[in-house]
């Protein structure tokens, strides 16, 4: 399990969410609607987030805290997931 998010990535949550210094954002599963992931009926959201929240899925970037939910991160159990900027938005790519 890895979970990363690129530098072009947390710049372009920092413009969207209008982040500040040392803010986080979450990253949470739900069943209907939103960013598709590896498995057919479960879906990602993102809000803004505590950076003191307890997750085993985090990572820092840009002075910002991104992390899985506690109690979500089977979502990353057996793959990878990169936040990655496609140029217009953020990509969530998970890999094997």
């Amino acid at each position: 399990m890895k979970f990363s998010v690129t530098s072009e990535a947390a710049q372009w949550f920092i413009k969207e969410l209008d982040l500040k210094p040392g803010g986080a954002v979450k990253i949470f599963t739900k069943i209907y609607g939103g960013i598709p992931t590896v498995y057919p009926s479960f879906f990602l959201g993102i809000a803004p987030g505590n950076k003191n929240d307890e997750s085993t899925a985090k990572t820092v970037v840009d002075d910002i805290t991104f992390y899985i939910e506690s109690g979500n991160e089977w979502i990353v159990d057996n793959h990878d997931l990169t936040v990655e900027y496609n140029g217009q938005d953020v990509d969530y790519r998970f890999s094997d």
